[in-house]
């Protein structure tokens, strides 16, 4: 990265080579400017914050003081590893990259390929010295899952896709009622109603104001796939849309007066399924089916 601070950096154009990770960045922001880390937000007690300030490398002086970021550990789309003052220690799941399909591995001790590098000698990472330094080797492992046992990355498992689909934790798992009241919220996806392949029915308390209404009351996904339900020009609306190859709306015949409503949409799954959605004491308005 490049940091620019001409009224305290007088080093221009100067390169520092003590490791450092994304995460040493806030406490950076934080000693340069004085500010303490909070402790308390919106009433919630804080987490300490994880990384290491790179502002000691700012001076001249300290061009090559050793790295005060000692250990870090790597885990992204089961690819695993471990960076400790001067060696890396790297573990690539035993597909090719491009096998993102792959189910989770039930034993991932086994599934994955570990490599050993030197940094001090060999930063690009071409050579790996494991079968030289089985004893580091093994120092690196311990210490790699210690990290991932303190950071609450287990359970690992050398998947891909499938982390996508299904993020874990869920709050969701095994829930059947959800409430959802006040102001508006983003909820991760994984703690969102699982409506995949299964009857549900959501219904809404809605007040419309004299001017009319238009805009979301709820909605999961996005431009390639989920659902909405809405009103649009004070007509309720629902749609579905089915991995941007199909999109299937329901649409009330009449609008909304001003006041309050209760708007319902029931789907009922059967292999391909039928929605109807229902408002104003009146139902079947809008029936039609989609796809899964």
């Amino acid at each position: 990265m490049a940091i620019s601070w001409p009224a305290k950096i007088t080093d221009k154009g100067g390169i520092r080579w003590q490791f450092h990770h994304f995460i040493d960045i806030a406490p950076t922001l934080l000693e340069v400017t004085g500010i303490p880390a909070p402790v308390m937000v919106d009433g919630i007690g804080q987490k300490p914050i994880e990384g290491v300030s790179m502002a000691y490398t700012f001076d001249k002086v300290n061009a090559n003081a050793p790295s005060l970021h000692h250990t870090q550990y790597f885990e992204m789309v089961g690819v695993q590893g471990l960076y400790n003052d001067g060696w890396m220690l790297s573990a690539d799941p035993i597909r090719a990259p491009w096998q993102l399909t792959t189910t989770a591995v039930t034993d991932p001790a086994i599934a994955f390929k570990f490599e050993l590098f030197d940094l001090s000698k060999d930063w690009t990472q071409n050579t790996d010295v494991s079968a030289a330094n089985p004893k580091k080797m093994e120092e690196m492992k311990n210490l790699m899952f210690g990290e991932f046992a303190k950071y609450q990355v287990l359970p690992l498992d050398a998947s891909a896709s499938t982390r996508f689909v299904a993020p874990r934790p869920s709050q969701a798992a095994g829930r059947r009622v959800f409430n959802y009241s006040g102001s508006t919220v983003s909820i991760p996806g994984g703690n969102q109603p699982e409506l995949l392949n299964t009857s549900y029915t959501i219904t809404a308390d809605s007040d419309v104001p004299q001017g009319g209404s238009d805009g979301v009351i709820v909605s999961e996904g996005g431009r390639f796939n989920g659902w909405a339900l809405y009103p649009l020009k004070s007509k309720p609306v629902y749609t579905y849309n089915m991995l941007d190859l199909k999109r299937t709306r329901w649409e009330g015949t009449e609008p909304l007066a001003p006041g309050k409503h209760t708007i319902e949409y029931d789907f009922k799954y059967n292999g391909l399924g039928e929605g109807t959605l229902a408002y104003n004491n009146l139902s079947g308005i809008g029936k039609g089916s989609r796809g899964p």
